[in-house]
């Protein structure tokens, strides 16, 4: 009974994952953008200044903000400060095979299991903040405030302790205070300790939000909200307090904004795969139980999953961003297009003046006039210049029929016969790796010609042109202007 309910369970639950993943990436791409809000935001120095619920932004110095806590009496130079408590204790956790690992260590939550029985918390933890900020003579309220500047660890070991922790008898040890039940410094079960993280305020600070009666209480613009907007922290809220000029709050939410952009990215990518694989193992169950056919189950299950939960990301990415914000895809989709547009005009070009380059040789004696009437194998520069052309041609190994019909018609126009090309095709083909044989520059513009004639220059192609270049004494710099002027035409 208990395992229907498991398979059941997985059932609904990959599912579960892929909906709330794939709603979660899409309103990820409209979220609220307090970057671009800020950015607008009218530039006040005074709070007589600012219109009523529009947004504004204000730069001055900010009064020292001081926390009370709960165990640390007072706090100062923190916009906020969490107190983080923990009890070293057991935690119960299962794997995919249903077995059931154990770790004994700090954690911030008391799991309820049968090796915790007996443990109490003493200690409970929270969020604290001031009562109001002052920055200059505006009063910010605190209720909804948004802060963009990372957190630090708090070393309170020299802070006095308040009224309500005295009694406890806390002792502290690198960087927490510890509750120790039992004696000794090493953690023992049920032992309980508290640290402090903050966010630390500087002297000068820039406020983003709207004014109500002479205080800064933000600004509430219209989305889309939902469950998911919860889920993704969306709330469209402009009640910012920021580190700095308001040239360097700008950096930092423009900052803030894209790097919980990509979190939210990333997580919902990792929950639609995670989705996907709970999906096909729960149907698998019986196969994946199975030794050796288990484990490529197991892995034809994992590639599926990362395939399917990755494309389904891209696809509901860039399919909410399309929605969202048409006109910057457009705009990419202009740009992408015309650089494209410009790559495939400037193969062509390339091809064209390769192909006419290619025509007008006259080969490296000017012509090929003298050639044996009867097709017989022309000696010297004449047959080195052919096999040089043949041996580029399949030097990135997709000789083609168009390259060798521009071959032959290039050895007829010059006097050589179809069995002599054939003969000379065979025993290159037999041993094409044999090194290029040097004539003149007229074949080295040959074979960067023949080479181009496809529109592209591929790796090989370029080792085998050097090659022959150096054999007529040219630098690669120098062999690099031969391959231009073939190029733009102008060789």
């Amino acid at each position: 009974m208990s395992r229907k309910k498991s398979g059941s369970a997985s059932l609904l639950l990959g599912p579960g994952l892929i909906l709330a993943a794939t709603l979660g990436l899409w309103y990820n791409e409209g979220r609220f953008d307090y970057f671009e809000a800020g950015q607008k935001a009218a530039i006040i120095h005074s709070p007589a200044e600012a219109a009523p619920k529009e947004p504004i932004c204000v730069s001055g110095r900010l009064k020292q903000c001081v926390v009370t806590g709960k165990y640390v009496a007072r706090l100062e130079g923190y916009y906020a400060v969490s107190e983080i408590t923990e009890i070293y204790s057991w935690n119960r956790s299962s794997s995919r095979k249903k077995r059931t690992k154990w770790s004994l260590g700090w954690h911030t939550s008391l799991q309820s299991n049968e090796r915790n029985n007996g443990l109490k918390r003493q200690l409970s933890g929270g969020s604290l903040q001031p009562n109001h900020y002052q920055i200059d003579g505006l009063v910010v309220r605190p209720e909804k405030l948004h802060f963009v500047n990372d957190s630090v660890e708090i070393e309170t070991g020299s802070l006095p302790l308040s009224e309500k922790a005295k009694p406890l008898g806390l002792s502290y040890h690198e960087g927490a205070w510890y509750l120790r039940k039992h004696p000794g410094n090493e953690p023992k079960l049920g032992d309980e300790r508290i640290r402090y993280q903050g966010i630390p305020a500087t002297e000068t600070v820039t406020y983003f939000g709207a004014i109500e009666r002479s205080e800064a209480v933000g600004k509430q613009f219209e989305i889309a909200k939902s469950l998911v907007s919860k889920w993704i922290h969306n709330d469209g809220f402009l009640h910012y307090l920021v580190n700095g000029s308001r040239e360097e709050a700008l950096h930092s939410l423009k900052s803030h904004l894209t790097r919980i952009t990509w979190i939210v990215r990333s997580i919902g990518s990792i929950l639609l795969i995670v989705g996907f694989l709970i999906f096909f193992s729960s149907f698998l169950q019986l196969l994946i139980a199975i030794p050796f056919l288990g484990n490529l189950v197991e892995a034809g299950v994992l590639i599926v999953s990362l395939l399917m939960g990755g494309s389904l990301a891209v696809l509901t990415i860039v399919s909410s961003m399309a929605y969202h914000h048409p006109n910057t895809v457009m705009l990419a989709l202009g740009i992408g297009g015309s650089v494209i547009g410009f790559v495939i005009i400037k193969s062509r070009s390339s091809k064209n003046h390769a192909l006419n380059r290619l025509k007008n040789h006259q080969g490296p004696n000017g012509s090929f006039e003298s050639a044996p009437a009867d097709g017989s194998i022309v000696a010297g520069p004449v047959k080195a210049a052919f096999s040089n052309l043949v041996k580029l041609a399949i030097a990135d190994g997709t000789f083609n029929q168009k390259e060798r019909d521009y071959l032959m018609a290039w050895a007829r126009e010059r006097g050589l016969s179809d069995e002599m090309m054939e003969t000379l095709f065979q025993e290159i083909q037999q041993s094409p790796a044999g090194a290029l044989q040097a004539t003149n520059m007229e074949d080295l513009y040959s074979l960067v010609s023949l080479a181009l004639i496809d529109g592209r220059l591929s790796s090989k192609e370029l080792r085998h042109i050097i090659s022959f270049g150096e054999f007529l004494g040219l630098n690669r710099l120098q062999v690099n202007e031969v391959i231009a002027g073939v190029r733009s035409g102008t060789s």
